[in-house]
């Protein structure tokens, strides 16, 4: 570990993790030495290791097992974003066994603001559907999808089949399955944000830890909306990028 490079003793731990990460002395799934190890070897308090370790978890470097230790994290997943994946495509591409839990199926009126993102009227009635994807029975990212009642009904049924036979999916695999006409257009806001009590209960991450908040409005081709999803993804599981020709 560097010294005397003025930065706290924390973030000097932190890049010594990443220097034995990136070099490929300690590869994924590598248990890294104890924190009673580290104090020693650096000479440094625990409340600076566990300092460094919360920090590399947070950015992803290392994974903590509950009774087991500290061990090297898989590489967070590059997602492109002039292009749409599908979860079960992403998942199986970085190595991962995909698969998707239905949290809950309902309808209910729509009100003004769901309603005019829609396209129907006030007070029609919606469904909504929320899904957990999980990466290796890890919940890598929330779903909060509503639809109109017609399309949302074969949609939910759809999703029911996929996770009864254990299937990962998001909602953009359903619509082909339930013979609907397939999103031909997406508008998309990214967001840095906190977890909530309730996202970060669901994703299994601290209460305010950092994740991307994406909205999705999906249309058909002749832009007649279908969709409009809320998702949260994981801050220490993904990072997204866009290529653009100059």
């Amino acid at each position: 570990m560097p010294s005397g490079s003025g930065q706290p003793l924390y973030k000097q731990l932190v890049a010594y993790f990443k220097e034995k990460i990136e070099s490929g002395e300690w590869a994924v799934g590598t248990q890294i030495p104890s924190e009673r190890e580290l104090c020693k070897q650096f000479d440094v308090s625990r409340i600076t290791v566990r300092q460094a370790i919360a920090v590399a978890e947070k950015e992803g470097l290392l994974q903590a097992v509950q009774g087991k230790g500290t061990f090297v994290a898989k590489p967070k997943i590059h997602q492109e974003l002039q292009q749409i994946t599908s979860f079960k495509e992403t998942m199986t591409m970085w190595g991962m066994v995909p698969r998707t839990k239905v949290l809950r199926i309902e309808s209910e009126p729509a009100d003004l603001a769901i309603a005019s993102v829609l396209g129907i009227p006030e007070g029609g009635p919606v469904v909504h559907l929320e899904l957990i994807g999980y990466g290796d029975d890890l919940p890598m990212v929330y779903y909060h999808s509503t639809f109109s009642h017609p399309i949302g009904k074969r949609l939910a049924e759809e999703a029911k089949k996929l996770e009864e036979a254990g299937e990962g999916f998001s909602t953009y695999d359903l619509y082909a399955r339930a013979g609907l006409e397939q999103p031909g257009m997406v508008k998309q806001t990214y967001e840095v944000g906190a977890a909530s009590a309730r996202v970060g209960e669901l994703l299994q991450i601290p209460e305010g830890q950092p994740l991307f908040h994406v909205t999705s409005i999906f249309s058909s081709r002749a832009e007649r909306p279908l969709e409009f999803r809320t998702a949260y993804y994981r801050g220490d599981k993904y990072k997204f990028y866009i290529t653009r020709r100059l």
